[in-house]
C-alpha cells in the first residue's frame, strides 16, 4: 500500500509526501500501519501524523481510516493536506487527498472540478471545510 500511496502523492509536479500533514490509514494491524508510515515518511511518524486507533477500537478495517479522520482533523490549519487511505484483500486500495480550508478566503472556493462538494468539518461549522484535491 505505501508504494501505491507514494506513487499517487509523489508524482512530479504535484504533491510530495512531505506536503501531507496527516495520514489517516486503514486500521487493521499496528505493524502494517507503522511500516507504511515509516516507508512513506522515511522516518517514524510524529505523534498525530498517522493516528492509530487500534488500542481503542481494535480492527475496524477500511472504516478505520474514516474513523481516524473523524477523530483527528480538528487541528488542521487552512491549506494543510491529508490523505485518507483504505485497502483490502486483493491489493485493492482507495485514497483521497483532502485540503483543509476556509471557504471565505481566496483560493478556497470549494472543491476542484469533478470532485465532491466541500464537506463541513464540524456540524454547524461554516468557517472551516475540507475539499478533495
Amino acid at each position: 500500500p505505501e508504494i501505491r500511496i507514494a506513487s499517487f502523492v509523489g508524482r512530479p509536479g504535484l504533491l510530495a509526501v512531505s506536503d501531507i500533514k496527516r495520514w489517516w490509514l486503514h486500521q487493521a494491524n499496528i505493524n502494517m500501519n507503522e511500516l507504511i508510515a515509516r516507508r512513506l515518511l522515511g522516518r517514524n511518524p510524529n505523534p498525530g501524523e498517522a493516528p492509530v486507533l487500534l488500542d481503542q477500537y481494535a480492527n475496524t478495517a477500511s472504516a478505520g481510516s474514516l474513523i481516524a479522520f473523524k477523530l483527528h482533523h480538528e487541528d488542521l490549519g487552512a491549506g494543510d493536506l491529508g490523505v485518507i487511505c483504505s485497502f483490502g484483500a486483493g491489493y485493492s486500495i482507495g485514497s483521497l487527498v483532502l485540503e483543509s480550508c476556509n471557504p471565505f478566503k481566496a483560493g478556497c472556493s470549494g472543491p476542484v472540478r469533478g470532485a465532491p462538494r466541500a464537506l463541513p468539518v464540524a456540524q454547524g461549522c461554516s468557517q472551516k471545510t475540507l475539499r478533495a484535491v
